[in-house]
């Protein structure tokens, strides 16, 4: 069971610090009163939390940094697909086209 509760950190939306840092943190606590004869061993011997599992401060400049290289390279591959895919699309309207052209032309012949 996991219950979450919302800290509000400032008064109002607009958030100015100083050193550009904003902690986001978040914490969960159950208080067993009268835990069962099964589950007061899981509790007691639990593994604690391994602390690099949750990143305190986060380096939002980098954050941001890969999230606009990963927008730059999603878009090229997005324009070369868009060329590679207008050049099949000419390619095959050609195509269609010379066969319409050799179908006119046995048709004509047919007439003849």
């Amino acid at each position: 069971v996991t219950f979450y509760h919302l800290l509000k950190l400032f008064p109002n939306e607009t958030v100015t610090v100083k050193d550009k840092t904003l902690i986001s943190e978040q914490y969960d606590e159950i208080i067993f009163t009268d835990p069962t004869s099964i589950m007061y061993p899981l509790l007691v011997n639990a593994r604690p939390m391994d602390p690099n599992l949750s990143q305190h401060h986060r380096n939002f400049d980098e954050l941001e940094r890969k999230t606009f290289t990963s927008i730059i390279e999603a878009r090229r591959k997005i324009k070369t697909e868009i060329a590679e895919l207008s050049s099949r699309l000419k390619n095959q309207r050609e195509y269609h086209h010379a066969l319409k052209q050799e179908v006119k032309e046995l048709e004509d012949e047919n007439k003849t």
